[in-house]
């Protein structure tokens, strides 16, 4: 009865336009009916009490100041004008070049600052172009509407064509040559210096002007290792390093003309290291491109899987089989030449392991017979491997043998055996070359001078007896058939020996001291000084190097005298002379029998302390030849 009664409200809406408290609440319709007692349709059903909501007040709105709006409106412009100016400022000095510093290449004629680019240099003054940077390159990206090349594509396989990058040459004159000296120092380069160390190659038809457009890297190792100015080989030896380092280190580029060129000078560096000693930085640099580009192994030929196609199509690469060329071969050879010269003359590295791509690479070499020089690089090189197999001989690895132990003796005559294989092996003339006469002789004597170890060991498998004093004569004939080849030399010719004769000389020289203080039984210490006399060498030293500096002019036309490599050397070799010959005059008196005996003073010990072929390293090295302070 309720339900009909509702039904029959009549439904008009709430004469207030607002629904009641409760309707409000349940957010439900309001309904107002005439009949139900002044409650709308829901109270009335629900019986509640009908009451209408309160009224709101809206609050005034507050008035706004015509001049508040215009001050806010300016304040916002002019914010977002300030970020416009900064944003642009930013984008445009993008564009400008960034000058890096360098040291200067001062000479008489000229002075010029030059900047690094990729495998070149060039004049600050001269550049408009614009180079993509690691800081600005979403700055290039905006301004030029260029797409940036992906850094991980040349990481994964380094560019070796340095021709598909832009960069700037440089001019002679920037670098204080004129075309005339330039190509003076290319030729003296090409036909003096490269036969004694072939391992870097310059094609006979390039000009001066044409290598430094090709690779000015490579020139300005040249000219620094050529040139016959003391300053100028410092700074241009300088501007070599920074430029090197910024291409390798910094931008990270490797490339074979980099390669190339930092053997080339690392070859001839110990015209520097009275400056600062930097070979071993070169030869890790070296050794770093080397193995980045992947020359230190053949090249595989395994079918690239389905991913590797899919990363290189993607980074647009080219899919090719892996070729070496000739002179990729002979860079490797190179590098594994020096790092084993650095590492038994200098001790500060170790050298590149031998793998059977050595003998590989010799034998495509000696195959192709290309270039002449080639055979002086292979004789070396080989020459070299009997080197790295004497220094694992048991004498210098410390092995002291047990009753089982091969004598000591059959290793030597192994390993003589070996070197004169290599010697027979070797193309006709090539034994006549300097470099491969004193490095065979330097060989015998790194070979014969185990006989000065004394072991502590009381083993059968000790050099002893006649074995011994044959190996000591073959040691002193060995020492003085590398001292005839090396004073038969022209003095004219010595700037084209290259830093591993200069370090056979240091080895042979301390060698040649200690068989002049050796006592033994074993030993006739007057006859040695007879055959070969430590002070009458070190006289003939100091001589040679003096009659160098003459013979080359060098620093003809410079008010500095006496500050380049032969002059110091020649200074430091009658200081030494001089201290020689006094202490070997008073020796017997000054030092214990027993310590002679026990060949603790000459600093030998036993075969198992290594003091021996400590002797001098680097820093012995730049004593002989820096500036006399």
């Amino acid at each position: 009865m309720e339900a009909r009664e509702i039904t029959r409200l009549s439904e008009t809406p709430t004469p207030v336009n607002r629904a009641c408290g409760n309707c409000a609440r349940a957010k439900a319709k309001c309904i107002f009916a005439s009949d139900a007692g002044g409650k709308c349709q829901r109270c009335y059903r629900l019986q509640k009490t009908c009451e209408p909501t309160a009224s709101r007040v809206r609050a005034t709105p507050r008035a706004r100041k015509l001049g508040d709006s215009n001050r806010i409106t300016k304040t916002s412009v002019a914010k977002l004008e300030e970020k416009l100016d900064g944003l642009v400022t930013l984008l445009q000095s993008s564009r400008e070049p960034v000058e890096v510093p360098q040291p200067p290449i001062e000479t008489a004629a000229h002075v010029c600052r030059i900047e690094a680019t990729p495998l070149s240099i060039r004049p600050i003054c001269s550049s408009n172009e614009i180079e993509p940077s690691l800081v600005n390159i979403n700055a290039y990206r905006l301004l030029e509407g260029r797409n940036i090349p992906p850094t991980l594509t040349n990481s994964h396989a380094p560019n070796i064509d340095s021709q598909s990058r832009p960069y700037k040459k440089a001019t002679l004159e920037c670098l204080g040559f004129t075309s005339q000296k330039a190509d003076a120092l290319l030729d003296i380069f090409r036909t003096e210096m490269t036969p004694n160390f072939s391992f870097a190659v310059v094609d006979k038809s390039l000009t001066a002007i044409e290598l430094l457009q090709e690779n000015p890297l490579l020139f300005i190792a040249i000219a620094a290792i050529a040139s016959r100015e003391t300053i100028q080989q410092k700074d241009l030896g300088n501007t070599f390093i920074v430029q090197m380092s910024e291409a390798v280190f910094v931008r990270g580029e490797r490339s074979m003309e980099i390669l190339v060129a930092i053997i080339t000078y690392a070859g001839w560096s110990y015209y520097h290291f009275y400056n600062v000693p930097r070979l071993t930085g070169l030869i890790s640099a070296a050794c770093t491109i080397l193995y980045d580009l992947k020359l230190t192994r053949p090249p595989t030929k395994t079918p690239l899987s389905l991913f590797d196609k899919a990363m290189r199509h993607a980074n647009m690469k080219e899919i090719s089989e892996p070729i070496r060329t000739i002179d990729e071969r002979r860079a490797y050879l190179g590098c594994y030449f020096l790092t084993c010269i650095v590492s038994s003359c200098f001790h500060r590295i170790d050298a590149l392991p031998y793998t059977s791509y050595v003998d590989q690479c010799c034998s495509i070499l000696e195959a192709a017979d290309t270039r002449n020089e080639d055979h002086t690089l292979i004789a070396l090189v080989r020459l070299q491997l009997v080197s790295e197999r004497i220094k694992q001989a048991p004498w210098n690895t410390g092995g002291n043998g047990g009753e089982n132990f091969c004598p000591q003796i059959l290793h030597v005559k192994a390993l003589e055996t070996q070197l004169r294989n290599v010697k027979a092996e070797l193309a006709p003339g090539t034994f006549n070359n300097v470099h491969v006469n004193l490095s065979y002789h330097a060989i015998e004597v790194l070979l014969y001078k185990c006989g000065l170890f004394k072991s502590s060991s009381t083993s059968s498998s000790d050099i002893s007896g006649f074995d011994r004093l044959e190996i000591l004569h073959k040691c002193l004939q060995s020492v003085k058939s590398f001292m005839d080849v090396f004073f038969a030399i022209p003095a004219s010719q010595f700037h084209t020996l290259p830093i591993a004769i200069l370090g056979h000389l240091m080895h042979v020289l301390v060698v040649l001291q200690i068989l002049s203080c050796f006592e033994s039984s074993d030993w006739d210490l007057e006859y040695s000084r007879q055959e070969v006399s430590l002070t009458t060498v070190l006289k003939n030293l100091a001589d040679k190097f003096e009659n160098v500096t003459k013979e080359l002019a060098i620093d003809a036309g410079s008010t500095i005298k006496g500050q380049d490599v032969f002059s110091i050397s020649a200074v430091k070799m009658r200081c030494v002379e001089e201290y020689c010959r006094s202490k070997m005059a008073g020796l017997e008196p000054e030092i214990a029998p027993e310590a002679i005996i026990n060949n603790d003073y000459y600093g030998l010990g036993d075969n198992s302390t290594g003091l021996f072929s400590d002797t001098f390293d680097d820093t012995w090295m730049c004593d002989i030849l820096a500036p006399l302070e």
